[in-house]
């Protein structure tokens, strides 16, 4: 028996995997892109690239290699106008966002609309149908379906159907431009786990050494298992978007903790997103954060190439190296280097006396380098005076002489000899009458809850956290970090069954305390879960597991709520029946689905269930189906809610025919609307209802542009003639239109 070993360097492997390909690109419209192929996205990876087409409708698509047309489909959302080819290697190629096919296929697309009577189709054709090739226009530009701007989104799918990289093959694009790192961020993952000194996920800005080479300057003491992410886009030649990268890699001490490579995925991976990308950070502000560690006991997606990935927690008490290498497609790489200490979370006591002329620090730990000592804003922490005058009586005792800057508050921050950082403490230089208040909030991450307190004034007091559990309160310790700010340790999930009440008590005083009313629950795998706050129920759905682990470092369960929000600013000049509410945890997504019930007892009409979209600062309808009294929607997130009545109709403008209106036959060939809802919006198509001469006809709804239209095939006859609008929105609102119109 012999034996044959084969040596495949990267780029034969890919070209066994994905092909030898040469493709033609698919379109006249440019050669640039708008985004990259494993980008983010809600609830999934971006599975293409998008073509920039710089908003033009009707420019050439091209069929990048010869095979046939093995599917086309028509939506008012989604893929839009959207064609599928097989190619003769075996790959399929997809164009979405069609304004239309060429003409052979919207024959085809014409026939099957009226066999269906029916805007939206979608059709699978034999082998030899119709065949393509390599060159031949298939469609044209445009902007159907669900899109935030004209494009085409073009995809390659392998012979298993499973979307790969189109910059695998010979396509290349002009990028000159390496990756801008922005930020790191720490984020601490269990009860041990401190940054700097503190239980709560840190940020730390990246200097620039060179095009390619950054560093975070100061070493970073923690404790504990944590995770480490980059905030980082790519940018490329003569283009104004923020691009997503194609390879990254984090390794500690040379080793690999983690590493990713957008290559290929499949499609029943989209969930997998949020456990390899920062959801709050995507969510409410539109960042791209890579998180490069493991967040749950999901099988990481195709992406990843290190699997198991390391748990990133140290034993020693050392320094480690640590690098972050980042790549686009094109080979421009940059590289961050920081370095971690492995240490105790340190608890240095700092003193300060008033004096005459001034203040006295000082402190008796040994521990300490030095004592960086600066004047702060206490309502904005950015506004700060490095300038002071101080004595350095040691490296634990300094005089500030006293300063004519109006900033209030003295910050201290405490070095260490072994160059780590505590944090930052705070003294009021002169307190004022401000009665204090505060507010308490929940942060959630991927493993626990903490609690936070913010004083609306720096109060130099020392508050505690108080939690209601089963009955009986319970006292914990809070962390100050910030100058209004307070943080606790971090609660599992299982330490927080039977929560009601979270409250802050000042141990020096029995009138400054603040509580919030929580109803809660616990949600474990397997087990079913119904969380009811007087009209509003969460009930899980298909919660069905047979073995569910009550081993905390499975991270499987969860910690749920429902809380009031009172925000008059969310209110605006919206009839709300319920709510605002808030369902947590909100900055990171539910592990299982769960349906959101509202109690309708009052049989109120035209109701829906909005979620508020942070990042757009508006109400956004979620569902109103109905099942007995109440009205459901499903939902993956938390985040704030309400119970919205909504009596305003659609708004049908920009009419063509006008009611009244009379037209030449020789110019009349469009029926077409411009149809509005902003507040419930309209489903799809089947929520318009068109009727020429009493009889219905199909139209197509351009959600991007809000147009509803209809090419006549044939002139219409001259004289009068009726037309009949209907329009339906979300919350069951009609507007309709009818009457005549006349063709001369």
């Amino acid at each position: 028996m012999s034996i044959y070993r084969y040596i495949l360097f990267p780029s034969l492997l890919f070209s066994i995997i994905f092909g030898a390909n040469n493709y033609l690109w698919p379109t006249n419209a440019s050669n640039s892109i708008t985004t990259v192929f494993g980008d983010i996205r809600p609830f999934r990876y971006h599975t293409g690239i998008d073509i920039r087409t710089y908003g033009i409708n009707g420019l050439d698509i091209y069929a990048i290699e010869d095979g046939h047309i093995s599917r086309i489909a028509v939506s008012a959302s989604g893929y839009g106008k959207v064609v599928y080819i097989k190619m003769n290697d075996g790959n399929t190629s997809i164009y979405a966002h069609l304004d239309r096919f060429n003409e052979k296929l919207e024959l085809v697309k014409e026939q099957l609309q009226r066999q269906c009577d029916c805007f939206s189709i979608d059709h699978i054709f034999s082998e030899n149908q119709y065949p393509i090739k390599r060159g031949d226009i298939i469609g044209y530009t445009g902007d159907s379906g669900s899109l935030s701007g004209p494009h085409i989104h073009f995809e390659i799918r392998n012979r298993k159907g499973e979307p790969f990289n189109p910059l695998l093959t010979n396509y290349t694009l002009k990028d000159n431009i390496s990756p801008v790192p922005e930020k790191l961020i720490i984020t601490n993952l269990d009860k041990t786990s401190y940054i700097n000194g503190l239980p709560k996920i840190a940020e730390f800005e990246i200097e620039r050494i060179s095009d390619t080479d950054y560093v975070v300057n100061n070493i970073i003491s923690v404790s504990g298992e944590i995770g480490i992410s980059l905030e980082i886009y790519d940018k490329m030649d003569e283009q104004p978007f923020n691009f997503g990268l194609y390879n990254i890699k984090l390794e500690i001490d040379n080793v690999i903790i983690f590493q990713a490579e957008y290559n290929h995925i499949n499609f029943n991976e989209g969930y997998k997103v949020y456990s390899e990308r920062d959801y709050s950070k995507y969510n409410f502000e539109r960042k791209k954060i890579y998180s490069l560690y493991k967040k749950n006991n999901y099988k990481p997606s195709s992406f990843i190439q290190n699997i198991p990935i390391k748990k990133i927690s140290f034993e020693d008490r050392s320094y480690h190296k640590c690098k972050i290498t980042a790549s686009d497609y094109n080979g421009n790489q940059i590289q961050v280097n920081f370095d971690l200490l492995s240490t105790k979370n340190k608890n240095t006591i700092i003193d300060i006396t008033n004096k005459q002329n001034g203040f006295l620090v000082e402190s008796n730990d040994e521990k300490l380098k030095s004592i960086n000592i600066y004047l702060i804003n206490e309502l904005d922490e950015k506004i700060i005076f490095n300038d002071l005058r101080i004595d350095t009586l040691s490296s634990t005792s300094y005089f500030v002489q006293n300063s004519k800057v109006l900033l209030n508050t003295l910050a201290l921050e405490p070095i260490y000899k072994d160059g780590g950082r505590g944090p930052i403490q705070y003294h009021k230089i002169k307190f004022d009458d401000t009665v204090l208040q505060g507010k308490i909030k929940l942060i959630d991450n991927e493993r626990g809850t903490s609690f936070e307190f913010e004083e609306n004034n720096f109060s130099s007091k020392q508050p505690v956290l108080g939690l209601t559990l089963d009955g009986k309160l319970y006292r914990y310790p809070l962390y100050k970090c910030s100058i209004r700010g307070y943080i606790s340790q971090m609660f599992y999930p299982l330490e927080l069954r039977g929560l009601t009440k979270a409250s802050i008590f000042y141990l020096d005083s029995t009138i400054h305390q603040f509580s919030i009313e929580i109803n809660s629950n616990v949600s474990i795998p397997g087990f079913p879960l119904i969380l009811n706050d007087k009209l509003i129920t969460l009930k899980s759905v298909n919660n069905q597991k047979k073995y569910s682990s009550f081993d905390e470092s499975n991270h499987d369960d969860s910690f749920l709520y429902i809380q009031s929000y009172p925000d008059k600013n969310l209110i605006d000049e919206m009839d709300i029946i319920y709510g605002p509410f808030l369902i947590g945890p909100q900055s990171v997504p539910l592990k299982n689905e769960f349906e959101l019930f509202y109690e309708n007892q009052e049989n109120y009409a035209n109701l829906g269930i909005f979620k508020y979209d942070v990042y757009n600062k508006k109400w956004k309808f979620s569902d109103n189906e109905k099942e007995g009294t109440k009205i459901k929607t499903k939902i993956k997130t938390g985040g704030i809610y309400s119970i919205i009545k909504d009596n305003q109709p659609p708004i049908i403008s920009k009419k063509i025919p006008n009611i009244g209106s009379t037209y030449r036959h020789d110019h009349f060939s469009m029926l077409q609307y411009e149809i509005k809802d902003d507040l419930c919006g309209i489903k799809n198509e089947n929520s318009i209802e068109v009727l020429l001469d009493e009889k219905k006809i199909i139209v197509e709804y351009n959600t991007y542009r809000n147009m509803v239209f209809h090419k006549l095939k044939e002139p219409l006859n001259l004289g009068t003639h009726t037309i009949e609008v209907m329009v339906r929105d979300n919350c069951n609102n009609i507007n309709k239109i009818k009457g005549d119109f006349y063709i001369k």
